[in-house]
Order: structure tokens, then C-alpha cells, then sequence
């Protein structure tokens, strides 16, 4: 991927790839199959075969989104959606985090990690637990994002 180039479902399955391979070759860069459950979540994903039509619909909404929206939203709705979906059998959220991040960066903000401190993991999972409130998400990103940027800012002096 090239600057500002818009995410496709090639470039998904091959972030993927680079995220799984040597760890699970078999399932590294392809959509799941079979059905799968997130431990310690009541959000049941959508049907394996329903998968390609709602990647599909998500760039889609993506594409439309970035023209109108604030790049932080747009990340934030794009990795919740990831992981709403969650189109891999492993690997959703460090791909839905890998694809949030390439989006910022696009867009000229800076990486922004969820750290894996038990407290802002747990916030992490309570954010994107409740599909129903997706603003609850979108808030937790744009707090790690400003977090990011008082690091980089702390930095530079």
C-alpha cells in the first residue's frame, strides 16, 4: 500500500498474512471457514459464509467514510467493525489494530498502541463489547490517539 491508497480486501488478507505467518500458515491471509467464538465476549461473529459480503460492505462504508469523516473516527470504526466481523479464524484485533494504525499514519497521526496493562486491556475489551454504543469506541480511540500524541509531542520537547 502506497500513501493514501484506499484498504482493499486484498490488502486486509495480506496484513493478515504478515501478521499469522509461521504461526498459523494454514490460515495466515485467508478468511475463516468455520465458525468461531471470542473468549469472555457474549458478541457471537456472523456466519463464516456471510464473511466476504461483510468485508466487502465495511470497505465500502470505509470508502465513503474517510471522504466525510475525521480520520480518528474513521480509524476507530474501521477497527471495530474488523473485530465485529472478525473475518480470521486468529490475529482479528492485532489485524483490526494494524489497519486502525495504517489509517492514522495515512492521514498524519501518529501509531497509537492499546496497551497491554491489565486495566486499559480490560477498557479496551469493555469499548469494543458494546456494539451498541459505538461511540464508547470511538472515545477510547481517540483518547489512546491523544495519548500518542502528548508522547511524540514530550519527545520533540
Amino acid at each position: 500500500m502506497d500513501g493514501k491508497e484506499p484498504l482493499t480486501v486484498s490488502h486486509l488478507l495480506e496484513l493478515h498474512k504478515l501478521i499469522l505467518t509461521r504461526l498459523d500458515d494454514e490460515n495466515a491471509g485467508r478468511f475463516r471457514r468455520v465458525p468461531v467464538r471470542i473468549a469472555g465476549s457474549t458478541h457471537v461473529p456472523p456466519n463464516a459464509m456471510k464473511v466476504p459480503e461483510l468485508i466487502d460492505a465495511m470497505l465500502e462504508r470505509y470508502r465513503r467514510d474517510a471522504a466525510t469523516f475525521h480520520p480518528v473516527l474513521v480509524a476507530a470504526d474501521l477497527h471495530e467493525r474488523i473485530a465485529g466481523i472478525h473475518p480470521f479464524v486468529d490475529g482479528n484485533g492485532r489485524t483490526a489494530r494494524l489497519v486502525m494504525n495504517l489509517h492514522l499514519l495515512q492521514n498524519g497521526f501518529p501509531l497509537t498502541i492499546v496497551s497491554a496493562e491489565r486495566p486499559r486491556r480490560l477498557a479496551y475489551y469493555q469499548a469494543l463489547e458494546d456494539t451498541l454504543q459505538p461511540e464508547m469506541f470511538r472515545q477510547f480511540t481517540i483518547e489512546r490517539v491523544e495519548e500518542s500524541l502528548r508522547s511524540y509531542i514530550e519527545l520533540l520537547g
